[in-house]
């Protein structure tokens, strides 16, 4: 009898592991209008835009303050970073492929400073300036390059699954190898730099802690800020330091951001015209999938389960019908988008972001450039000015969501 009862234990738990991985399944169907309204269409009193010039001048500031005031709040003052310390971690790292250094970063502001430590990797065996690929980490710096070297220190924040060993080995196993790593090895044999950091350095991702960490930012007011767009205000304060550096090509800089880090890596690029290129990696809502979508995240779930992500005045008043996530991605034009959608990631709405890029393409067209160009989800073209590619399994950072994102980057950066 205690077999039969075991026996029928495991057939149940086998159905509902199959169960929920059906309830995960995403929509891979692109049918149905564009999300509106059209980038070109008259805005805000603002006629139609039919010219890249019209766009830069009169069209693009105007979506930036719609989406400051709406979406991401007011961001801190771009005041550039001072390195407070420099040391070399490893002259031969990830087998003598790369150089490894850290440097401490500190935005001195009226309210204290934020400080944050820089991990740059610069490949070794490349001579002349190489393009380098931002990449926000999860886990802490020590864990993105494996714990191998003691003298790196943990942030003062960690979230709960990166404390401890088996709390990364899970994270690894559920949601991919570059979950924690990014993907090092891959970018430094290929002659790019990659430059990581721990976004929760600069606000936690905690409501508890996220607000009084918001207003120590220079000209920061946490009721018009949220940690989402801290974290793309940290992009840009590391756009400032890596440009400088020695050996890094400035006009190819790029952004790869998994999840809440692509959102703010979409938001980082919107703003910030230094970054040649951005790679959002199931980004979902307020990211590059649409916030009209009835598939995956709700905005009111997300603001429940993340209250601190996005500024008090949005989560209270709510997201203006005038803009959603197409005008974030034509923001970006011309330069190069790559998003990156899973088949079990139903949560992050790969076709919403697929349809917010059809939506957007026609901006890139103003410039003379191609925006999405695919038939379909899988038909990923890497050579447009926008790609998208659909991968098996769910939401995660695996090792050919990095391969394409660098086959991607190869395209436009002609990287040798």
């Amino acid at each position: 009898m205690r077999f039969r009862w075991f026996g029928a234990l495991l057939v149940v738990i086998a159905a509902l592991w199959v169960a929920q991985f059906s309830l995960r399944v995403a929509p891979l169907s692109v049918d149905g209008p564009l999300p509106g309204p059209s980038p070109l269409s008259a805005f805000e009193g603002d006629p139609p835009i039919t010219s890249a010039e019209e766009w830069m001048v009169r069209r693009a500031p105007l979506l930036r303050a719609a989406f400051q005031n709406f979406v991401y709040g007011s961001p801190p003052a771009a005041t550039p970073p001072a390195i407070a310390r420099r040391r070399v971690i490893d002259e031969h790292a990830f087998g003598g492929l790369g150089r490894l250094e850290e440097l401490q970063l500190v935005v001195h502001g009226p309210r204290g400073d934020a400080s944050f430590a820089l991990l740059v990797a610069t490949p070794r065996q490349i001579r002349g300036s190489v393009p380098v690929v931002i990449a926000p980490n999860f886990c802490g710096n020590a864990a993105a390059v494996g714990r191998r070297y003691r003298a790196l220190a943990e942030p003062v924040w960690l979230a709960p699954r990166c404390r401890t060993l088996v709390g990364r080995a899970l994270a690894r196993a559920m949601q991919g190898a570059h979950i924690v790593r990014p993907a090092f090895r891959e970018l430094l044999s290929h002659g790019y730099a990659v430059a990581t950091f721990s976004p929760g350095e600069i606000a936690p991702d905690d409501a508890r802690l996220a607000v009084a960490a918001l207003a120590r930012l220079p000209d920061a007011s946490a009721d018009r800020l949220g940690a989402v767009g801290a974290w793309a205000w940290a992009i840009s304060r590391v756009v400032d330091v890596v440009s400088r550096e020695p050996g890094i090509d400035a006009s190819r800089i790029a952004v790869f951001g998994h999840s809440r880090f692509g959102k703010a890596a979409l938001w980082a690029t919107a703003t910030d015209m230094r970054i040649g290129a951005v790679i959002a990696n199931q980004s979902g809502r307020l990211g590059a999938s649409p916030s009209e979508s009835h598939v995956g995240e709700t905005l009111r779930g997300l603001f429940r389960r993340y209250p601190h992500w996005f500024p008090r005045v949005v989560e209270t008043e709510g997201v203006s019908d005038e803009i959603d996530q197409h005008l974030l991605l034509a923001l970006i034009a011309p330069r190069p988008i790559l998003l990156n959608g899973a088949t079990l990631d139903r949560w992050s709405d790969p076709a919403g972001a697929f349809r917010a890029a059809e939506a957007a393409s026609p901006v890139y067209a103003l410039f003379g450039r191609v925006g999405l160009d695919q038939a379909d989800m899988r038909s990923t073209n890497l050579d447009a000015d926008i790609a998208f590619y659909l991968r098996p399994g769910g939401h995660g950072v695996r090792a050919s969501d990095w391969a394409t994102a660098r086959a991607f980057l190869d395209a436009h950066f002609k990287a040798v």
